[in-house]
């Protein structure tokens, strides 16, 4: 029987290169840190960094390469991409496997023809963007396609029950959709006209990101208000933020779910890049603690300053931030240690680079810049470890800073996000500017 304990450690370290690291320690604490923060992506990134890492453990391919880290840290990328990308969809978990593979595939075709030079090479995420690029436009295709094909569950229904459209709400609030589609249904059957039965069917598919079905059962239901609610986010999922703004604003001043159609509104707005009416409605959602409103407006304020604009914050940003992270902001002080542990010189220059870009981000943006991860982490961060081994922050350090800056604002600005983008941009301009220079050995512990 294979050892798996060359398996374990390649996915350690696949993780530990998201903190371009080959030490398991940093790997732990990439994995605390992202089970605190993202409990879905958690789960994601750890299997498209397993099942990556097992397709040339399976296949017995050079040890070496395997150890580096290359296939678990694409593969993790992955995994974080697609719960991102689909987060609800039930195809989750298939797709993260396909696409982990084909990143490990992408990683066979290129690094084998490389000789020993990935051994010593840092592993930029270029399979994964690569994957990325393909998949962005498929995936929406393929939930559609599975959409179309998927048929509702039947549910026992007793036929002399009463009030079934009262019964599936309640079933729905308790958080048992199949109860309640059968008793929506069997409500529909009595009354074809009952718009909270056919409002209930739509938030149940889409809760489900059945889109094309919740479309068809808010249209049902348009007059209440909650139905053109509803039917505003599925128009959000459907990337038709224009007609989900409309709704949206109709719905605005009706009834008690005026807070959610703000809040979509706003993201409407964004989508369709109106930065600051979007920024102006997530303040106000942020001032009444509405859930998730800090994350609005950070997102606001990047597309602001994109577009030149700075502001100065708002008081209930802090308060907002705190409940946000909790005791999980300790987690990144360690990721930092572990990261200085394993390399001080090139951690203390990282460590200064995160310094700078969150006080240029205090100061254009605001607290709220702080839940800028792709730029004070995913770029800066990233680019200081990969120049900075040596600990200097020098000249050439500074400029590929400013580099990753400029790629971070250029390459969002249309909303496109790939994983770790900007630091791969300029990834590849250093390590082809130092291809002629000696690399490091591997880093173990």
């Amino acid at each position: 029987m294979a050892d798996p304990r060359p398996l374990l450690d390649a996915v350690l370290t696949g993780l530990a290169q998201l903190a371009l690291s080959r030490c398991r320690l940093v790997g732990l604490a990439v994995a605390a840190a992202l089970l605190a923060f993202s409990p879905a992506g958690f789960v994601m990134g750890i299997w498209g960094a397993f099942v990556a890492t097992a397709w040339p453990y399976v296949r017995q391919r050079d040890i070496r390469l395997l150890a580096t880290g290359w296939y678990g840290a694409n593969g993790l990328l992955i995994g974080l991409w697609l719960a991102w990308l689909i987060p609800h969809s039930p195809l989750l978990a298939a797709t993260v496997t396909l696409a982990a593979l084909g990143s490990a595939l992408l990683v066979d075709l290129t690094a084998y023809r490389l000789g020993d030079a990935p051994l010593r090479m840092r592993p930029l995420a270029i399979p994964c963007m690569a994957i990325a690029m393909l998949a962005g436009p498929a995936v929406p295709l393929l939930h559609d396609g599975y959409e179309r094909g998927i048929k509702p569950v039947a549910v026992e229904v007793a036929p002399t029950a009463e009030n079934a459209t009262a019964s599936g709400w309640a079933a729905y609030k308790a958080g048992n959709r199949a109860t309640a589609a059968g008793w929506l249904r069997l409500a529909i059957e009595r009354d074809p006209d009952d718009r909270w039965a056919a409002d209930g069917l739509g938030w149940i598919a889409y809760d489900e990101c059945r889109y094309g079905e919740a479309s068809g059962w808010f249209e049902r239901a348009a007059p209440l208000a909650d139905a053109r609610v509803g039917l505003g986010w599925t128009r959000l999922m459907q990337r038709r933020p224009g007609d989900a703004a409309g709704l949206f604003d109709a719905a605005l001043n009706d009834g008690p779910g005026r807070a959610l159609a703000q809040e979509g509104l706003a993201w409407a707005y964004l989508a369709t890049r109106r930065p600051a009416e979007a920024e102006h409605l997530f303040l106000d959602l942020l001032r009444r603690d509405y859930p998730g409103a800090i994350q609005g407006v950070a997102d606001a304020r990047r597309a602001l300053v994109r577009q030149g604009s700075a502001r100065t914050g708002d008081a209930a940003e802090w308060p907002a931030l705190a409940r946000l992270f909790g005791w999980k902001i300790v987690l990144l002080p360690l990721l930092l240690l572990a990261v200085l542990r394993d390399n001080p010189r090139a951690g203390g220059v990282a460590a200064a680079a995160i310094a700078v870009g969150v006080a240029g981000g205090l100061a254009v943006a605001g607290p709220a810049s702080l839940l800028w991860i792709d730029l004070h982490l995913q770029t800066m961060a990233m680019i200081a470890l990969l120049v900075g081994p040596a600990g200097r922050f020098g000249v050439g350090t500074a400029a590929a800073l400013l580099a990753g800056v400029a790629a971070w604002a250029i390459v969002g600005s249309p909303g496109l996000w790939l994983p770790l983008l900007p630091f791969n941009l300029v990834g590849l301009v250093v390590l082809a500017l130092r291809r002629n220079r000696p690399a490091g050995a591997p880093i173990t512990c």
